[in-house]
């Protein structure tokens, strides 16, 4: 797989984490982001979510730096 190959699938893979991480606040009717008042199941969803956004992130500035 190409370097540019590799990077679209990150990003793909980046901004379907993001839109999840997004849906987890708008199905609570909730324009801001704001943790606290998420449910424990849907909080630790997200933070889930966000470890793996993170994850996906790093990889991509791997990719680009080398």
């Amino acid at each position: 797989m190409s370097k540019g190959e590799e990077l679209k699938k990150l990003l793909d893979l980046s901004y379907e984490c993001s839109t999840q991480m997004d849906i987890i606040f708008r199905n609570r009717g909730m324009n801001t982001p704001e943790l606290s008042k998420l449910p424990d199941g849907e909080r630790e969803e997200w933070l889930r979510l966000y470890e793996v956004f993170k994850g996906i992130s790093d990889e991509i500035c791997q990719l680009i730096n080398n």
